[in-house]
């Protein structure tokens, strides 16, 4: 009995030993996060040469987003959206846009680019409380 006492603590501290060395996710499946180079675009967006499209500015007329935070930029954003045609960049500046209205990107859509400045650079304060019906 001794003995089996002594197996079953070795054998529990064991497994413990093994539970503290394990990970949630296998060394062998993690991916380096490296903006730019291995997530997002490699080498970062790359710049649009003329005549590739519109770049549609949120923040000037005739969509005039909010950039602070203080009012809903939503409806600003969508009509940049709605107004963008193939391979038109609808632009972010850096800021803060409050969006408490849902935004739509559908197929009439095709290959237009929503972009920001970057992270932490340009945010989007989400503050739906309706799931959309599809």
């Amino acid at each position: 009995m001794k003995y089996f006492r002594l197996l079953l603590a070795t054998s529990g501290f064991a497994l413990l030993a093994w539970l503290a060395q394990a990970e949630i996710i296998p060394a062998a499946r993690l991916v380096s996060w490296v903006p730019g180079v291995t997530v997002g675009v490699p080498g970062g967006i790359p710049t649009r040469p003329s005549g590739s499209g519109i770049i549609r500015d949120v923040t000037l007329a005739p969509y005039n987003a909010d950039k602070t935070g203080a009012t809903d930029a939503g409806p600003a954003i969508q009509a940049a959206i709605n107004a963008a045609k193939a391979n038109d960049v609808v632009y972010l500046p850096a800021g803060t846009y409050l969006v408490a209205t849902r935004i739509f990107i559908n197929y009439k859509n095709n290959f237009i680019t929503v972009r920001g400045d970057g992270p932490g650079l340009t945010n989007l304060d989400c503050r739906t409380s309706t799931v959309p019906s599809m």
